[in-house]
């Protein structure tokens, strides 16, 4: 709470207005009465509702700025998952999309408790449109491996296969 404190407006403050205001008058009862006001606000300031308001505030703006970056980061990972995809997986994608905002909008138009952001099965339909987003991205990635992989593999097996069998044909 003390590295929050030193680290708040509040502290600035009570330093300018007590201790600045001792050294600018230069008259050491002031000043001794400065140093004096800047323990006690040292002792109180940290404790009162004011401060633990402000400490509140900020620690909440914080965490929504996290919060914020992180959905943007989601944000931006769905997005370019979604245009790595092929335009058949798409289509499929879209076609999954809109029976989920149908169902979405079949919820809030349920009622009004169904209308809330933390309803858990809203929650669950957008986990599933994002595995459903990465299972049609490793799908892809699949295709794709076993494209290259049969094609590269082919020739060398077929030349193997085939130097084998001249092999066990001199044998016999």
């Amino acid at each position: 709470n003390l590295k929050k404190f030193l680290k708040s407006p509040y502290h600035w403050w009570l330093l300018g207005l007590t201790l600045g205001v001792g050294f600018i008058s230069a008259h050491p009862l002031i000043m001794l009465a400065g140093l004096a006001l800047y323990v006690v606000g040292w002792i109180h300031l940290p404790d009162s509702a004011m401060f633990q308001g402000w400490v509140t505030k900020h620690m909440d703006a914080i965490a929504s700025a996290k919060s914020r970056a992180q959905i943007q980061a989601f944000k931006d990972r769905r997005q370019s998952l979604i245009s790595s995809l092929s335009p058949q997986r798409l289509r499929r994608y879209m076609d999954v999309a809109a029976v989920c905002q149908d169902i979405e909008r079949a919820t809030v138009d349920g009622g009004p408790s169904a209308a809330t952001d933390a309803d858990p099965r809203l929650r669950k339909l957008d986990e599933l449109m994002w595995t459903f987003l990465r299972l049609l991205v490793m799908e892809g990635s699949l295709e794709s491996f076993l494209e290259t992989e049969s094609e590269e593999k082919l020739p060398v097996d077929i030349q193997s296969s085939q130097t084998e069998i001249a092999a066990l044909e001199g044998e016999i």
